[in-house]
């Protein structure tokens, strides 16, 4: 139930409406989040409120960064969570699904995520000091990192081909156009794209 709550892909605006406005969705998306985090990274066998590790749920961190929320840095603190998912063992911690796990990591890893059913890609951060996707159209999209390491999960500045970026998206056609997306890294919260 907690899981399919969330599942609003098209309608954020109305869905964070109907649960009361943004400032109690952000208490209660939080609390749900890291009660489930922390389950799965600290007790094994018991089960949290949000299963990460299943595609229905992939994007539920990224709803901290919708217009109505602002909040990446709140997105950043669940994604660590989930990332550590990962690291804890040998395996994927859920069902590979035709490479749903396996490229819900490098999404992880590298910072963005695309939100089902909109042309948004929400920005979390990234973990990796560069990588390099080839696009079908022939060009590249690269993604930078500056101060990154383990525990410098959140963004402090972010610059979209060279320009400050202030928002924690960007469209499915600027990243489709290439470029390079270059975040800098710290290990406490920053005011970035907040306003």
């Amino acid at each position: 139930a907690w899981d399919a709550s969330y599942v609003n892909y098209n309608d954020t605006g109305r869905l964070i409406k109907a649960m009361g406005g943004a400032e109690l969705f952000t208490r209660r998306l939080l609390w749900a989040c890291e009660h489930s985090v922390n389950y799965y990274n600290d007790d094994e066998g018991k089960e949290g409120y949000l299963n990460f590790t299943n595609e229905p749920s992939f994007h539920i961190p990224w709803l901290f960064c919708t217009d109505e929320i602002r909040r990446p840095d709140l997105a950043a603190r669940v994604i660590d969570g989930v990332i550590k998912r990962f690291s804890k063992q040998n395996d994927y911690p859920g069902d590979d699904d035709n490479g749903g796990m396996s490229s819900y990591y490098v999404f992880l890893m590298c910072g963005f995520f695309p939100y089902a059913t909109t042309e948004n890609y929400y920005l979390h951060g990234t973990r990796v000091e560069e990588i390099i996707f080839h696009l079908g159209n022939g060009r590249e999209l690269r993604i930078t990192g500056e101060n990154v390491g383990e525990k410098k999960i959140y963004v402090q500045s972010a610059t979209w081909q060279g320009k400050a970026l202030d928002t924690c998206k960007l469209t499915h056609e600027q990243l489709t156009a290439g470029g390079e997306l270059h975040f800098v890294m710290g290990e406490h919260p920053s005011d970035w794209a907040k306003k």
